[in-house]
């Protein structure tokens, strides 16, 4: 059993302190994720609360700890688009250097221009963007955690990057 899966099954017993060790291990992936997807700072804190109250919350609906990574990544953009649905008033943003990881980038220049680009793209759409680009999700990663048709998820990823193409060559 690895660490991971030993964590998910004292916090499914009650044991407050592994929730504290599960948070430390992932909140800043998912608080950028939450960024990257609205690129607005009080929207990804709103969502990246919610997940964790999500998660702390049903925990315990999760029957395999050992398959804890997908079913978290589901709950993450399940958050997300229902946070989207709900708020639908959201700037519609799109992206550009694509192959740039944010957390990489030192240059706020150019991570003011990534958030520039982000903002030609729907927040769905970015989400998509992310997860394919960023996090190296393959399309069907990608679908089975949305839960969307994988060729619906190749249509809107190359319709972004083909979008953003567009409006770059404008420019």
């Amino acid at each position: 059993m690895d660490n991971l899966t030993e964590i998910i099954i004292r916090m499914q017993n009650g044991d407050r302190k592994a929730f504290s060790e599960l948070y430390e291990m992932f909140a800043e992936k998912v608080y950028k994720k939450c960024f990257m997807v609205t690129l607005n700072k009080s929207d990804a804190e709103d969502i990246f609360q919610n997940i964790w109250l999500k998660l702390y919350l049903g925990i315990n609906s999760l029957e395999a700890p050992e398959k804890f990574i997908p079913w978290f990544q589901r709950l993450i953009v399940r958050a997300i688009i229902d946070y989207l649905n709900q708020n639908s008033n959201l700037i519609q943003t799109e992206d550009k250097l694509l192959n740039l990881k944010y957390d990489e980038i030192e240059n706020i220049d150019t991570k003011l221009e990534l958030e520039n680009i982000l903002k030609m793209i729907s927040e769905e759409d970015r989400m998509l963007i992310y997860m394919h680009y960023v996090e190296g999700m393959t399309f069907k990663e990608i679908s089975e955690i949305t839960e969307t048709n994988l060729s619906t998820i190749k249509m809107r990823i190359y319709r972004a990057v083909e979008k953003i193409k567009r409006r770059l060559n404008d420019d």
